[in-house]
């Protein structure tokens, strides 16, 4: 088959954008790009070619929509970015009029729900942070078990871009970072759990997978962060840097072979480092490509959302190695009203300073 026309969701949105500029380095740079959104008003921040409002990804009349699109353009490939549009889609992939590619709804299920997730890992031998669910444990029972007056992390067992997560000292803060979220309306009590803190490093691992078999993984070290939430377990980071670890390359292909053994697609592992220096597994991106999707694909020889088409039109792509298609000297650099920079460690050693 043939990759024509590209269907990419949540348009407008930084990850749906930096797809979009990646597919236009990629020998596919001439597809045509539609993008869709539920926020008609984000939408005007889309790089594609044609733009469309759909219903949110959890509404009833949302594959009839992608389908009128997908016949409209005569789509290839369809692209869901977001995850109520992942688990929908990969509930409902045989009603999509494209190619899609996701893993199994039974994987993206799991993966949506990152306290299932904990427990299968853990149980598996994994390392995962130490974990309650407020629906099965008091927020006193958690901290007496889990805290020696260090912070707990409260964060929803839903969700992503980490928007509910924070620490908190004390039950009581517990109670309020709760209670405020679940009055915002979208949460209830019993979605929250609390976790043992990691205050190390935070690394996030990218992979792509044909039918069982890895056909490439980056990794990046997520140094510092929007607002200057280094600490708060934020996940959105402002500076990122490539890197080269064998020992979060072997988890992370391992624990991909646990929970998605016939994957196809994207599943990008986040890590966290714990105070006695254990990269801890914190969840995993299932379907999508990652806010940060361009620096895996703008470096190295092989660009990921290339070799992602490539396997949609049929391909069996194997680049070699696996593992280590990176600079480590490159960084990313982002900002809020900025266009993302991918730059080497020397321009910026080279940055003049005032004699």
């Amino acid at each position: 088959m043939s990759v024509d026309t590209i269907l990419i969701t949540c348009a407008g949105s930084g990850g749906a954008n930096n797809l979009m500029r990646s597919i236009r380095a990629s020998s596919y740079s001439d597809a045509i790009l539609v993008g869709t959104d539920s926020d008609r008003v984000l939408l005007q921040k889309s790089k594609a070619d044609h733009n469309y409002a759909v219903p949110r990804g959890d509404d009833p009349a949302y594959v009839d929509a992608i389908n009128a699109i997908c016949s409209q353009h005569e789509v290839d490939i369809f692209v869901p970015q977001h995850e109520i549009e992942v688990r929908n889609v990969a509930s409902q992939r045989e009603d999509i009029e494209a190619t899609v590619l996701l893993p199994s709804e039974t994987t993206v299920r799991l993966c949506l729900d990152k306290y299932n997730l904990q427990e299968r890992l853990a149980d598996k031998g994994f390392p995962v942070p130490e974990t309650a669910s407020l629906a099965e444990t008091s927020i006193d029972e958690a901290f007496n078990r889990m805290s020696k007056g260090e912070p707990l992390w409260c964060r929803s067992r839903y969700g992503s871009s980490s928007m509910e997560a924070r620490p908190v000292r004390t039950p009581t803060h517990a109670r309020e970072w709760i209670k405020y979220w679940v009055e915002r309306g979208g949460r209830s009590f019993e979605e929250f759990t609390l976790a043992e803190f990691l205050p190390g490093k935070d690394y996030q691992v990218f992979t792509l997978w044909n039918d069982g078999d890895l056909v490439l993984g980056k990794a990046c070290d997520r140094q510092r962060y929007f607002f200057g939430q280094e600490y708060t377990g934020a996940s959105t980071p402002l500076v990122s840097q490539l890197i080269d670890r064998p020992d979060l390359h072997e988890t992370a292909q391992a624990v991909i072979e646990e929970v998605a053994p016939d994957a196809t697609g994207n599943l990008g592992i986040d890590f966290k480092m714990s105070a006695n220096g254990v990269a801890k597994i914190t969840e995993i991106n299932v379907g999508k490509f990652v806010m940060v999707n361009d620096f895996f694909n703008l470096t190295g020889e092989h660009n990921m959302a290339e070799l992602f088409l490539d396997i949609a039109k049929g391909a069996d792509p194997h680049p070699e190695p696996t593992w280590g298609d990176v600079d480590t000297d490159m960084f990313l650099i982002r900002g809020i009203d900025l266009e993302p920079d991918i730059v080497h460690r020397d321009d910026i050693a080279a940055t003049q300073e005032l004699s």
